[in-house]
């Protein structure tokens, strides 16, 4: 596993230094509460390979979907989230198991790991199948712009495998979704671009 995320480290460092050059357009610049957010959340970038593997550990950042509160929220709680993803997993008529694996959040269910992103996530996958947006069989190619953390790309190449996922995003979040996603999928399906 030793040197598993060292391409998207060196991929992250050339974007910075290349920002901090002033190499790219003003209105490429981030504002003040990115930068702000980026010297909070920097000590993520820095992590060893073992332990980026709990990228999702960290995502929290992003979303504010954490960890702890699967330790401690109430069985009422858990029973509604549950209920609520079998709900949305029939719309999809998939026998895919689309929840996160051992180095996810959420509770642990005999889909995977089930968490409130990822109920989310199930949600617009829903309506973008509903509405002929995302085909669950055959080679398409889907862009979005603001990725998070990659949840919504993992559920999509996860349900249909044959997908081309871009994702376009700021560089310290391109960090987490390319370690998120190399973690689900292998460094080999994950590609960074520079412009």
């Amino acid at each position: 596993m030793a040197d598993t995320y060292r391409h998207i480290k060196s991929y992250l460092v050339a974007a910075l230094e290349q920002r901090k050059r002033g190499d790219v357009p003003q209105f490429l610049q981030p504002s003040i509460y990115w930068q702000d957010f980026s010297r909070f959340t920097s000590y993520v970038r820095t992590l060893p390979d073992e332990e980026l593997k709990f990228i999702r550990y960290h995502t929290w950042h992003l979303t504010s979907d954490q960890y702890g509160f699967y330790y401690f929220c109430l069985d009422a709680t858990r029973r509604a989230l549950l209920e609520e993803y079998e709900f949305l997993s029939k719309k999809l008529g998939s026998a895919t198991r689309l929840g996160e694996d051992d180095y996810g959040i959420g509770f642990d269910t005999d889909e995977g790991k089930i968490s409130c992103d990822m109920v989310r996530y199930l949600m617009v996958l829903v309506d973008l199948v509903k509405h002929g947006a995302f085909a669950t069989t055959g080679p398409q190619t889907i862009i979005e712009i603001g990725g998070g953390y990659g949840g919504l790309a993992r559920m999509c190449v996860t349900l249909n495998p044959a997908t081309a996922y871009v994702l376009v995003d700021i560089e310290e979040t391109l960090f987490y979704q390319a370690v998120y996603l190399t973690n689900a999928f292998g460094s080999d399906r994950v590609v960074l671009c520079s412009p």
